[in-house]
């Protein structure tokens, strides 16, 4: 036998010292070794050729081989050879074989077991090792054979470890897992790897970890797809910003969504369809004059129960009992409709003929044909400017012989709405409707020239339609600037005195409020100015950087939740919605940006503030949104001394003029680059006309007798833009109506009143229950007389 060598003793060929840890229990081996051998597949049978092949082996083992057999066991052999890993600067075992009393063999690398079965390296070397010979070709075998690298690309490593380490099946059967030990870098192996290689094989991978690859790859697709959709979410992808102002992956994105919404559509669609045509033809029952009456009979029987179900009063009570006596009528033509039976059924037609006239025919319900509805809306005829008729019937509507000297008090809104141009021939006028026309005023001025030169004196007026006209609102079109321009000459002119009032009443201009706060996000968002004030920027971008750290950064909770892409991506259509710019002038971008604690962003914020206010001045709209949002200045005016006033005149004002002092005083700028240091003039000067008349008029209302409060959203134009956008829901795909369309749509608007809801989408939302439906309105609608035809006795007389 041969000298013994001690592994602790040795040097590694490379130089390089091994720190090698106790793992295994002192009683089981009395020599330390880095890795944890199984002791339960240690064999501890006694066999004296075993002794001696370990006594032959000791001699002839290779220098980088070392001894490790436990002393108290001779009949196991436990050789290994360490390696140095530079990546880490460790020392580990890296293979170990074992030789058990029955000369079996097992080969471990890093503590796994390699399986004779799956390993195609191994199997060279015979099961049994009876000789020195047999033991050395297993340790050349071992050495010689390259080491499977796995999969150590970054993205399959991430994608593991975001499922712990563990790569599954849809079945839940292991496909892969991650590898920290047997490279000096972590890698993700098959569940079923091989480990070595043959020396010539040209791959760096074995057959099981090359089939996984596709299914990682698939998997990792997935992955990434969920995160990406993730990020967008974030950032908030909307379907209606326009698509120049998105990314690639964001336009991918937006459409592939939108794609899977109407395919989703689809599906449920044609699903609905099926079912009801099923349920039709198991269920169905085709009905009969029997079976009809016995309808009419269990509604009789059940009426009184549905009159302790509503109360009266309720829409639905009323509904009720007009189906009830329409169902006992012979005769449609003898069926006396409620007026807001109606009114409800020309809002029906109005949005859709052919749906009203699909459910007047489905039998469901009893309602009045569409010819009994065009006698109410064609009751008036149909024309430009003031007309008798429209006169009557606003003096009709708005119970004018009831109404106190308060309440008289009314606001005058103009605006304009573009129109298709186009020319309709009117067979009942016999005339071509679509060209300019001033009204009926215009045409009386110019009869009463006529008169005027022909020495013939017109009728004299025996009654006057009264109205208070208080305020005048209108936007910041040329033409309305230069009707203030005819008014008078001053700088600022907020008010005239009504010459024709016997009072001398006091008449205050504005500008749209609304407007004003689209026209001034418009201003911060243009890219042709650089708002500055007092030494610092006011910038769009300092929102927009904000609104970006929000989504990147935030873990569920935002500073900004309301705001959108849209609300930074504007588009033409997005520039004209009031909601989009008062949530973005709103006191929570402020305070948004004042948390952020950069100082160059300090003068956007107090911007923000100081617009926030001002609108919520100018748009108090109702008595209880103050206190619900705990916002003083939503509160409803009360007295002609409020703070809002004072705050309006001293602090609002007065920053506007500091403002644009600071930029006037402001070296080495010419005065167009100074004009766009600043909002637009047309914007400043609508804001100080609409601040001084907003003043005037809230003091001069609560000098009237009976005027307790005051909402400011009365003085908008919002009521006439929600009018313009009913007259544009009417056009389905064509938004604007020419001339004989507008005409037709507004004898039904006239009809319809309160209950007609403007657009979704439209430039102005409404305010829930702001115009409830009240069901003891009764009073009678007009209707045109129908033309009775003459008899043949008749005709034959005449």
């Amino acid at each position: 036998m041969g000298r013994k060598r001690h592994w602790w003793n040795k040097r590694p060929e490379s130089g390089k010292d091994f720190s090698l840890l106790v793992s295994i229990p002192l009683d089981k081996v009395c020599v330390s070794f880095p890795v944890s051998i199984p002791l339960d597949k240690v064999s501890v049978q006694s066999s004296t050729n075993v002794h001696g092949l370990k006594c032959d082996l000791l001699s002839t083992l290779p220098r980088s081989w070392v001894d490790i057999s436990p002393p108290t066991d001779s009949d196991v052999i436990i050789i290994c050879k360490p390696s140095y890993y530079e990546t880490s600067n460790t020392s580990r075992v890296q293979f170990t074989i074992q030789i058990k009393a029955t000369f079996n063999w097992s080969v471990f690398l890093h503590n796994n077991l390699l399986s004779y079965a799956s390993c195609s390296v191994l199997h060279c070397i015979p099961c049994e090792l009876h000789g020195v010979d047999d033991v050395l070709s297993l340790i050349r075998c071992v050495e010689k054979a390259k080491i499977c690298q796995g999969h150590c690309d970054s993205k399959y490593k991430c994608l593991v470890r975001h499922r712990n380490g563990k790569f599954h099946d849809n079945k839940g059967m292991l496909l892969a897992l991650e590898d920290l030990v047997t490279l000096d870098k972590p890698t993700i192996r098959s569940s079923h790897c091989e480990f070595l290689l043959d020396s010539d094989s040209p791959y760096s991978k074995c057959r099981p970890c090359y089939k996984i690859r596709t299914l990682l790859r698939i998997a990792l697709s997935r992955y990434q797809h969920v995160i990406e959709i993730a990020s967008l979410k974030r950032v908030g992808v909307h379907s209606h910003v326009n698509h120049r102002y998105l990314l690639e992956k964001e336009k991918d994105f937006k459409l592939r969504n939108q794609h899977q919404h109407i395919r989703s559509l689809e599906r449920k669609l044609t699903h609905m369809a099926t079912k009801l045509s099923i349920a039709t033809e198991k269920v169905g029952v085709h009905l009969n004059s029997d079976m009809h009456e016995d309808v009419c009979s269990i509604m009789k029987q059940e009426d009184n129960e549905v009159v302790k179900l509503h109360p009266e009063g309720s829409f639905q009570r009323m509904f009720w009992s007009q189906q009830l006596n329409a169902s006992r009528v012979q005769k449609a033509s003898a069926m006396k409709w409620h007026p807001l039976m109606i009114k409800w059924c020309l809002y029906l037609r109005y949005k859709s003929s052919g749906a009203y006239e699909a459910l007047r025919e489905s039998g469901c319900l009893k309602l009045p044909s569409q010819r009994t509805l065009r006698d109410y809306t064609h009751v008036v005829k149909a024309a430009n400017g003031f007309t008798l008729d429209i006169d009557e019937q606003l003096v009709r509507v708005s119970k004018l012989l009831t109404l106190k000297e308060w309440q008289k008090c009314v606001a005058l809104v103009i605006d304009e709405m573009f129109i298709r141009e186009d020319l309709v021939y009117d067979k009942t006028n016999d005339e071509l409707i679509g060209f300019t026309d001033l009204g009926d005023i215009n045409n009386h001025l110019v009869a009463y020239e006529k008169c005027l030169n022909e020495d013939t004196c017109p009728t004299v007026a025996n009654s006057m339609l009264v109205f208070m006209v208080l305020t005048i609102t209108f936007d910041g079109a040329a033409a309305n600037r230069r009707f203030l321009k005819l008014m008078g000459s001053e700088k600022v002119l907020f008010k005239v005195i009504n010459k024709y009032s016997l009072e001398k009443r006091p008449l205050f201009f504005f500008s749209d409020p609304p407007h004003l706060l689209k026209t001034t996000r418009n201003c911060l968002a243009s890219k042709a100015r650089h708002l500055w004030c007092n030494g610092s920027d006011i910038l769009f971008q300092h929102i927009t950087d904000m609104y970006y750290r929000d989504r990147e950064k935030s873990m569920g909770l935002l500073l900004l939740p309301k705001i959108k892409l849209e609300h930074i991506q504007l588009t033409p259509f997005s520039r004209m919605r009031v909601d989009l710019a008062a949530q973005l002038l709103s006191e929570t971008v402020a305070k948004a940006l004042v948390l952020s604690g950069d100082p160059a962003v300090q003068e956007t914020a107090k911007f923000v503030t100081m617009f926030d206010k001002f609108f919520d001045a100018l748009n108090v709209s109702n008595y209880t949104s103050g206190v619900n949002k705990r916002k003083v200045f939503q509160q409803p005016y009360r007295s002609g001394d409020d703070f809002r006033l004072k705050w309006l005149k001293e602090e609002f004002l007065v920053f506007l003029d500091t403002w644009e002092q600071s930029v006037q005083a402001r070296p080495g700028f010419s005065a167009s680059e100074k004009q766009k240091m600043l909002l637009s003039p047309q914007t400043l000067l609508g804001l100080r006309i609409t601040v001084n008349s907003f003043i005037g008029l809230v003091q001069y209302l609560f000098t009237l007798e009976g005027v307790e409060s005051f909402l400011s959203q009365r003085i908008g134009q919002d009521p006439l833009e929600k009018f313009f956008g009913c007259q544009r829901q009417r056009g389905a795909t064509s938004d604007n109506p020419n001339v004989s369309e507008f005409q037709k749509n507004m004898q039904t608007i006239r009809i319809v009143d309160t209950m007609c809801r403007p657009s979704v989408r439209g430039n102005c939302r409404e305010v829930k229950n702001q115009h409830p439906i009240n069901p003891n309105e009764n009073t009678p609608l007009l209707k045109r007389k129908s033309k009775r035809k003459k008899s043949k006795k008749a005709k034959q007389h005449d």
